[in-house]
């Protein structure tokens, strides 16, 4: 981005390291351990500040929250912001079938000892988590959360002179991946139905005068886990319909206070299967955010 007064505007994906004032509490919201939650907000709080003037003292014009307020993962946090969720043990069958699996691809079964011992070290909680099933409408519900993060980040912007804030939220394709639909007649009705609900807090990050950031990092991700046996074009026609639910919830929405963030997942290993950008950019492009 390029100002009129010819200044590059400088900003960041969003996400930030936790401060260690946040960790205990976190530690004990991840094994299931009862906290102070009274302690836990002002802690939020006044991290979300810090991390605010933080990011102005080293230059960033645009700052987010560091995702503090995030409850859970990058993409996960919007479990608890939805209605019509159930949570069941994976089946043997599903534990085994790399679509569904958390934890699968084809980087691990190249690299089995790094990621036997990775996988144990830092990714053992989501192997314990259930798989999520749809089995009603599905509904945001996630509005008290959502307006303290959005309160959480004017608040350093108040205190920060010179920058303008976003928040990063989760698109449809990684909102709900591995979900089993057991309401809705398809898998278009049911990605578009998530789309609705997630434009809930993309209207609600807009309206507060925040900009907005939708990260996508299961459309490059997924190649990974899906070809082979499935081909590239069945892969695109996967994440295009992914993008089309994408655009559905962006609708309405200021393209220029917009923004799409993709990666090819974020985990400190080998990554020797990663999509071609060139086999997906007319599809990133296709987003109708800020060019």
């Amino acid at each position: 981005m390029l100002r009129t007064n010819r200044h590059f505007v400088v900003s960041h994906v969003g996400s930030m390291v936790r401060p260690p004032a946040m960790i205990p509490y976190l530690q004990k919201a991840q094994a299931g351990e009862p906290y102070d939650n009274v302690a836990f907000e002002a802690c939020l709080t006044e991290s979300v500040i810090d991390a605010v003037r933080l990011q102005a003292d080293a230059g960033i014009d645009v700052v987010s929250d560091g995702e503090y307020g995030k409850s859970d993962t990058w993409a996960f946090y919007v479990h608890r912001r939805l209605k019509g969720i159930e949570w069941h043990p994976f089946t043997e069958a599903e534990a085994k079938d790399p679509m569904i699996a958390v934890i699968s691809g084809r980087d691990r079964e190249a690299f089995p000892e790094f990621y036997a011992e990775y996988d144990a070290r830092v990714l053992a909680v989501a192997r314990s988590v259930g798989r999520p099933v749809v089995t009603a409408p599905l509904v945001y519900t996630g509005h008290a959360e959502l307006q303290r993060d959005i309160a959480n980040l004017k608040a350093g912007l108040a205190r920060t002179k010179g920058v303008t804030g976003f928040l990063p939220v989760v698109a449809a394709a990684g909102a709900l991946p591995n979900a089993r639909n057991e309401h809705y007649r398809d898998e278009e009705s049911f990605l578009f139905a998530l789309a609705e609900a997630l434009r809930t807090e993309y209207r609600a990050i807009i309206d507060a005068g925040l900009d907005l950031q939708v990260d996508d990092a299961f459309i490059p991700f997924m190649y990974d886990k899906m070809v082979p046996p499935m081909t590239l074009a069945q892969y695109r026609q996967w994440a295009a319909l992914r993008i089309a639910a994408l655009n559905h919830a962006l609708e309405g929405l200021p393209p220029e206070r917009t923004r799409y963030h993709i990666c090819w997942g974020s985990w400190n290993g080998p990554h020797m299967f990663d999509v071609p950008l060139k086999d997906i950019v007319d599809l990133v492009l296709g987003v109708k955010t800020a060019p």
